[in-house]
C-alpha cells in the first residue's frame, strides 16, 4: 500500500500477510519462487545522520521480511523503490545520488552476508515500478534523474557483488513514448551504452479478461523494441505482471475458480509455442501480480492465490485461508521438467493448450504433459472435449504414472462455499469440505505403464479443465528427507504445519504423510486423512480439551509407495505464533 511506511510494516509483517506468504512459499519444488513487493526500502529507516551528513539505516523491518521468505525459500523480487524515512528527496544532487548507490551496496552485501552469496546472486533486483505513474513517481523523476537513480543503483549492487548481482528493468507499462519517458528513455540509454547493464528488461501488460491480449502486446513490445533498438536483442525480456485482468480488487467470479487457474496456465503455454519457439524471443520471466490479501465480502474473486476468511467472532481473531484453483494450477506446474518435448496435435482446437517437459533428477526421468482446456472467462459444464493423450515407447517397464485434474466440478471450493450459503465465517464442518475440493483431485494412479510402453489416455475435461499427467522411472533411491518443519497457530485446536521439500530430490511424490504423537502418547499416528502433494497442512481437532500439543513429524512417499526417512519431530507446545514470535 502507499502511504505512511509505518502502514506499509504494520500491512508486511501482519500475521495475515506472513502466513499468506508461508502458504505461497508452500508449492511443491518451488511452483512459486519469487515474490515482488512494492516499497521495500520504507522498511528501512534512518536512525541517524553524522556530522558528514551521511545517514545510517535500521534494517530491523526488511531484515523480519527477508528472513521469513528465506525460511520459506522464497526469492524477493527485490525492487529498489522506497525512500527510508523520506531521506531522498533530489535525484539531481550530486550527493544524494552518491548516496543513494551506497544505500544499495549496503542492502546487497548486507543479505549476501546475512544469506550468502549462491542465494542472493539469485534474486532479481528491479528498477522503481512504473515510474511515469504519478502514483509510484513520488521522488518526481526527470528522466536525467531517473537515469541517475539507474546508474547509481547498477554501481551500487557491482559493488557488493562484483558483477555476480542481477537487475532488470525498467518494470514500465510503455505506453505512449511522450507520458512514459521515463521506461523508453531508459530503455533508449541502455541501447546506447557499449555494455548495457540491464539483465532483462521488464514490462507489464495485462490481458483486459483475454490470454491473447497478453501475448499479442508482449510480442509487439519485443519485436519493436528488438527493431528500435538491436543492441539489446540479446536482453531477455520479462512481463513480471503479465495477468488476464487490471485491477487485482475487481470483484470477478472467474477469479475464483478453475478459469482463472486455466488462463494463467495457458498465458504459459502460449508464450512458450508463440513467443519463445516461432518468434525465437528471449523471455527469462512470466509472472503474476496475485498475491494480495481479499477483503469482506470479496472472499474468492479479487486478483489473489488464496481465499482468505477474517473469523473476527473468535477470541482472539483469526485468519483461515484456502487455496484456490490458480494456487493448486501452479503446484501442478511445478511437475513440468525443465526440458521441452515435441507434442503432435491431431485435432487442434484454440481452446487446448498442450505443453510436455521432461527432467532428469539422480539419473532417473519424470515426464509431465500439461493440457489446458480454456475459453478465458467462459465456464460450461456441459461443454465436454474428449481428449485421447498418447505417451509413446516408454522404455522403462518399472515407470509409473498419474493423472492430476482440476475442474469446475471436483475442484471448487468457491462453489462449496456457495452452496453453504456464502457464510462470513464458515464453520468447521463447512471449511473441512472446501478444503477436500481444493485438489488436485488424483483422477488416476499411479499407474503401472503397460508393457507395450505406450500409455493411451482418454480424459473428458469439461470447460475449462487443467490436466496434469506425470510419468516417473523408478529411482533406485527412497524420497530424500523432508526438512524445516514448523508448526504454527492458527486458533484453538488448529495449526499450520509447514514443511520444505528441498532434500527430498524427486517430483515423484504420491503424498507427504504428517504424523503426531500427542504429549501424554508415545506413539505417532498419521493426520492427513487425504493424500497431499502441498508442504502445507491444517490440523484441525474437534475438541474441548486442547489436543494438538505434541511432536509432529512428515516424510514423503513416492509413487511406488515407498516412504522417505521421516523429518526430525518437533515439538509444539500450544498457542505458538510463528509470525509473532519471528517480530519479536
Amino acid at each position: 500500500p502507499l502511504g505512511k511506511p509505518s502502514s506499509l510494516s504494520e500491512y508486511i509483517l501482519s500475521e495475515s500477510e506472513l502466513f499468506n506468504l508461508a502458504v505461497i512459499g508452500s508449492l511443491p519444488g518451488r511452483g512459486i519462487s519469487q515474490v515482488r513487493i512494492h516499497w521495500l526500502l520504507d522498511l528501512i529507516s534512518v536512525s541517524c545522520v553524522d556530522e558528514k551528513g551521511e545517514p545510517h539505516y535500521n534494517f530491523t523491518l526488511l531484515d523480519r521480511l527477508l528472513d521469513w521468505l528465506h525460511t520459506f525459500r522464497l526469492n524477493p523480487g527485490f525492487e529498489l523503490m522506497g525512500n527510508p524515512s523520506q531521506f531522498y528527496s533530489n535525484f539531481s544532487n550530486k550527493t544524494q545520488v552518491q548516496q543513494w548507490s551506497h544505500l544499495v551496496e549496503q542492502i546487497a552485501a548486507r543479505y549476501i552476508e546475512r544469506y550468502g552469496m549462491e542465494t542472493v546472486e539469485t534474486w532479481r533486483f528491479e528498477t522503481w515500478n512504473e515510474p511515469d505513474l504519478k502514483g509510484y513517481n513520488i521522488l518526481n523523476f526527470t528522466l536525467p534523474s531517473y537515469l541517475r537513480y539507474f546508474t547509481a543503483s547498477v554501481e551500487g549492487l557491482k559493488k557488493a557483488g562484483n558483477g555476480r548481482l542481477r537487475i532488470g528493468g525498467p518494470a514500465g507499462t510503455f505506453g505512449d513514448r511522450k507520458k512514459h519517458a521515463l521506461c523508453w528513455g531508459l530503455v533508449e540509454h541502455c541501447a546506447n551504452m557499449i555494455h548495457c547493464p540491464l539483465d532483462f528488461i521488464s514490462f507489464h501488460k495485462k490481458g483486459g479478461g483475454h490470454v491473447n491480449a497478453i501475448l499479442q502486446q508482449d510480442i509487439e513490445l519485443a519485436l519493436n523494441t528488438k527493431k528500435d533498438y538491436p543492441t539489446l536483442t540479446t536482453i531477455p525480456f520479462a512481463n513480471d505482471e503479465s495477468d488476464p485482468l487490471k485491477n487485482w480488487s475487481l470483484n470477478e467470479t472467474w477469479r475464483g475458480d478453475v478459469r482463472y487457474g486455466a488462463m494463467v496456465a495457458s498465458v504459459i503455454v502460449a508464450h512458450q509455442d508463440v513467443m519463445v519457439k516461432r518468434y525465437g524471443l528471449p523471455v527469462s520471466l512470466l509472472s503474476n501480480d496475485n498475491a494480495f490479501l481479499n477483503y469482506h465480502p470479496f472472499y474468492f474473486n479479487q486478483r489473489t492465490l488464496l481465499a482468505r476468511f477474517q473469523m473476527n467472532r473468535t477470541e482472539p481473531p483469526h485468519v483461515q485461508f484456502f487455496k484456490k484453483p490458480v494456487y493448486t494450477t501452479m503446484a501442478l506446474l511445478s511437475l513440468l521438467g525443465n526440458q521441452e518435448m515435441a507434442v503432435t496435435i491431431k485435432h487442434p482446437d484454440n481452446r487446448l493448450s498442450v505443453v510436455a517437459a521432461e527432467d532428469w533428477t539422480r539419473g532417473t526421468r519424470s515426464i509431465a504433459v500439461l493440457v489446458v482446456f480454456s475459453n478465458d472467462t467462459v465456464s460450461d459444464l456441459e461443454d465436454i472435449l474428449s481428449i485421447k493423450l498418447q505417451l509413446r515407447n516408454i522404455s522403462d517397464v518399472t515407470a509409473r504414472y498419474v493423472v492430476y485434474l482440476l475442474d469446475n466440478n471436483a475442484t471448487n471450493p468457491q462453489q462449496v462455499w456457495l452452496n453453504a450459503g456464502s457464510p462470513v465465517f464458515p464453520e468447521l464442518q463447512q471449511r473441512f469440505q472446501m478444503r477436500s475440493a481444493e485438489g488436485p483431485y488424483r483422477a488416476r494412479g499411479p499407474a503401472e505403464v503397460p508393457r507395450s510402453g505406450d500409455v493411451e489416455l482418454l480424459l473428458p475435461v469439461s470447460l475449462p479443465s487443467v490436466v496434469l499427467v506425470h510419468l516417473c522411472s523408478r529411482a533406485a533411491e527412497t524420497p530424500g528427507q523432508v526438512s524445516g518443519v514448523l508448526v504454527c497457530n492458527v486458533t484453538y485446536n488448529e495449526v499450520m504445519i509447514f514443511w520444505s521439500d528441498q532434500h527430498v530430490l524427486t517430483r515423484c511424490i504420491k503424498t507427504y504423510e504428517i504424523e503426531f504423537c500427542a504429549q501424554s502418547s508415545k506413539t505417532f499416528r498419521r493426520i492427513n486423512l487425504e493424500d497431499t502433494i502441498f508442504l502445507s497442512y491444517q490440523y484441525v481437532v474437534t475438541s474441548d480439551l486442547e489436543e494438538v500439543k505434541g511432536r509432529y513429524r512428515v516424510r514423503a512417499v513416492d509413487y511406488w509407495s515407498r516412504p522417505g526417512p521421516y523429518s526430525s519431530p518437533i515439538v509444539y507446545p500450544g498457542k505458538f505464533s510463528c509470525p509473532k514470535f519471528l517480530n519479536k
